[in-house]
């Protein structure tokens, strides 16, 4: 059932690019079933300032949506790892808390920028990204850990 799950994907991409722009530089805005919420971007540093300060905080995730494979070849510390390319990835998210706050990421920001739209619509309000993504984290010199660490 992989071709299913590419499809879902594909059908995903196509109607959550329409709702998510890139309006303001630092902001993302999500449109989606009659709401609008902005996404702010931090810069890799500050989100790293932002990780140190909520370390051990029940209340912060952080979500990384790369495949397994990439998540072990290197990913900040204590994130929790949900496949964007999984079937059951929407599921996925709709299980975790919509009361936390998340920081998102993936490789470069485009599968960091659809997971946002995407939870956006099922009812999330607290999300955050991070410029250029695990590429430009690591291109800072910023650390990541390798290993399966956390996932889900």
């Amino acid at each position: 059932m992989k071709t299913s799950g590419a499809i879902i994907s594909c059908l995903l991409l196509a109607f959550f690019a329409a709702a998510c722009s890139q309006s303001v530089p630092g902001q993302q805005t999500v449109s989606t079933a009659g709401r609008t919420v902005t996404i702010n971007i931090l810069e890799p540093k500050e989100a790293q300032a932002l990780i140190q300060k909520n370390k051990g905080s029940a209340g912060f995730v952080i979500l990384d949506v790369r495949t397994p494979e990439e998540f072990e070849s290197g990913h900040i510390e204590g994130a929790v790892n949900i496949n964007y390319h999984s079937e059951d990835f929407v599921a996925s998210l709709d299980k975790l808390d919509k009361n936390r706050q998340y920081l998102v990421y993936c490789r470069t920001g485009r599968r960091s920028a659809d997971t946002v739209s995407v939870m956006v619509r099922i009812g999330f309000t607290n999300i955050l990204r991070f410029a250029g993504d695990i590429v430009r984290w690591k291109s800072e010199g910023l650390p990541v850990v390798k290993g399966t660490g956390s996932g889900s």
